[in-house]
């Protein structure tokens, strides 16, 4: 297991990595439109399509896979914590395997999408013609790869060796 908990932890941190770069992308990209609208009255063209259909997508769904191997989800247990602990470990079970079916089954119906604006190479059209199909396959492996993340997480719940914010270990 600590080989594949390294290598989710690397490919994790890639995603990161990617989703950060999205970031920066999108600061450059829009300080330059902003000054160069203001000061030569020539924005950059398609400016606003490629942060919202290139960068925003990198930066929503990358990180999905640590926030799943990190247990960085936004949790409330007002009524969790009076429960028994063994039906607190059994609701942990059954939501993160909810939480798996949930990130195949997005896998698979973007995969779909993917698919189907691939074949008709699905591009947006504003100041110029954006081909977008090429941003459509983020998703289907975002979502795979928070599905490992997710089975990985379940793994550990199930070994008992999980812990609310603890990275899967790694070396």
């Amino acid at each position: 297991m600590q080989g594949v908990s390294r290598i989710l932890a690397r490919l994790s941190a890639a995603q990161l990595d990617l989703a950060a770069l999205c970031t920066g992308l999108i600061l450059v990209q829009v300080s330059a439109d902003v000054l160069l609208r203001v000061v030569f009255n020539a924005p950059i063209p398609a400016s606003n399509e490629v942060v919202a259909y290139y960068y925003m997508v990198g930066l929503t769904f990358l990180p999905l896979m640590a926030v799943e191997l990190y247990d960085g989800h936004v949790t409330t247990d007002v009524f969790f914590q009076r429960f028994p602990l063994a039906v607190q470990k059994a609701c942990i079970l059954i939501g993160a395997a909810l939480t798996l079916l949930l990130y195949l089954t997005l896998a698979w119906f973007s995969l779909d999408a993917a698919l189907a604006a691939t074949a008709t190479g699905e591009v947006v059209m504003g100041a110029w013609s954006l081909p977008i199909w090429i941003v459509r396959w983020v998703l289907p492996i975002a979502f795979v790869t928070a599905a490992m993340g997710a089975l990985a997480s379940l793994v550990m719940q199930l070994r008992g060796t999980a812990g609310k914010g603890e990275p899967v270990p790694h070396e």
